[in-house]
């Protein structure tokens, strides 16, 4: 718990000092060529990953949230809101931003309406039905530290640290007000809200379930303490996902809200922070360890299946489609893309020893360079990132050098190699 709180409490005031280096005023307008924007980002990946690569990156600098909407992602940095183009995740593009003036905590998107909580500066509503002009039309101050936020209906349920879950009915997005809050005792960091209960991530405190059928009198209902020091929540169905810091993954069953009950856990190995859930996958920001993805089908029995290490500390995540969002705290938003399904992954030095001084290069397309010694079957396949081959050379070779040529369009591809009983298999981006 030391470390966590020390941690984002460093990061806030850390943003809080430093932000005004990177010149984000809301009276100008950035740039892609901006120092905190990139999407030439191989030259910063740490890489270490099963079934799992990344296919863009969209911010350098810190971050620690994200939302998706339609071809859209909402995501921070530091005070401001960026608005990011992700209908092509090999190329995000920057639309507009908004300075909210505080250290940004979490993202809710409805309607075209952004929700931010704002830290100190509570709640804030940005109006985003331009993306290249979004603007403030309305705040309230919810005297904690707003950290979490989700809206549903007119209301929108605010984690506001110290401070307990807040009611704020947003009906009138120019007017937000408080009708109802319930102290949840620890400190909230994150909410989820499911057939007329809010699911509260309260620290030291684990799950808080509140019944809100009635704002104006919001009632606790159930609790379960996982344990550790819970961050994160998601819920699916009659299961709350909770991110649980130090003690990993755990798998409430909360079918029956008065009397939550464990059926299952993972040690994700970090400090799992944020959880998302799509399908049979939930996806754990586990700090230092990036991203973790957990086979929860069988939620008595979790399984990992995938990781990326993203380049510092994984504190936020999203998924849409087949895409994996990730916030990291120093190093900006990860694109990346689960291929467990294909059966590749990349290993750069085959059987441990590169005997056929195979050197893949990237000069005027894809150069692929290996010899061998004496006769021997070769054959060299080329993937895409969903496992589609795309490019194939087999056949009996004589003892010398050679050297294939391949030129592929904008993307990530797998090269694999088989030479007699060794393999060779190496992940490229190609960028044109």
């Amino acid at each position: 718990m030391r470390r966590l709180f020390f941690t984002i409490i460093l990061l806030i005031f850390t943003v809080s000092i430093f932000g005004n280096n990177y010149d984000i005023r809301r009276t100008r307008n950035l740039s892609p060529s901006e120092e905190i924007f990139h999407n030439k980002w191989t030259n910063n990946l740490k890489g270490d990953s099963l079934n799992c690569t990344v296919v863009g990156r969209a911010l350098f600098g810190a971050s620690n949230s994200i939302f998706i909407k339609d071809t859209i992602a909402y995501s921070c940095h530091g005070i401001s809101l960026l608005i990011i183009n992700v209908n092509d995740p090999y190329n995000p593009i920057l639309l507009g931003y908004y300075d909210t003036g505080d250290s940004i905590m979490g993202i809710y998107i409805k309607d075209t309406i952004a929700y931010i909580a704002d830290g100190a500066g509570g709640l804030c509503l940005i109006n985003v039905s331009d993306p290249l002009s979004p603007t403030e039309i309305g705040f309230y101050d919810t005297g904690g530290r707003a950290c979490g936020v989700y809206v549903c209906d007119t209301i929108a349920y605010v984690a506001d640290l110290y401070d307990g879950l807040r009611l704020i009915n947003v009906s009138n997005p120019s007017s937000p007000i408080e009708i109802g809050f319930y102290d949840t005792g620890d400190y909230a960091w994150g909410v989820y809200v499911q057939e007329k209960i809010a699911y509260v991530a309260d620290g030291g405190n684990g799950l808080r379930l509140i019944n809100v059928a009635n704002p104006i009198n919001p009632k606790e209902i159930g609790f379960y303490d996982a344990g550790g020091y819970t961050c994160g929540i998601y819920v699916q169905d009659t299961i709350a996902y909770v991110a649980d810091n130090w003690n990993g993954l755990r798998l409430i069953n909360v079918s029956d809200p008065s009397s939550p009950t464990e059926i299952g856990f993972y040690d994700t190995g970090d400090e799992a922070i944020r959880v998302y859930v799509q399908d049979t996958i939930a996806y754990v920001a586990d700090g230092d360890d990036g991203i973790r993805l957990i086979d929860v089908s069988d939620p008595t029995s979790p399984i990992e299946i995938g990781f990326y290490d993203t380049g510092d500390w994984a504190i936020g995540v999203y998924v849409q489609d087949t895409i994996i969002y990730v916030a990291d705290a120093c190093d900006g938003i990860y694109l990346i893309y689960y291929y467990g399904n294909t059966g590749i992954k990349e290993n750069k030095n085959g059987n441990g020893n590169n005997i056929y001084n195979i050197k893949v290069k990237m000069q005027d397309g894809l150069s692929i360079d290996y010899n061998i010694s004496e006769t021997k079957s070769v054959s060299i396949s080329i993937y895409n990132i969903i496992g589609q081959k795309m490019y194939s050379n087999k056949g009996v070779k004589s003892p010398g050098q050679y050297s294939i040529k391949w030129n592929g369009n904008t993307g990530v591809y797998f090269i694999k190699i088989d030479i007699d009983r060794y393999k060779y298999t190496k992940k490229i981006v190609i960028i044109k």
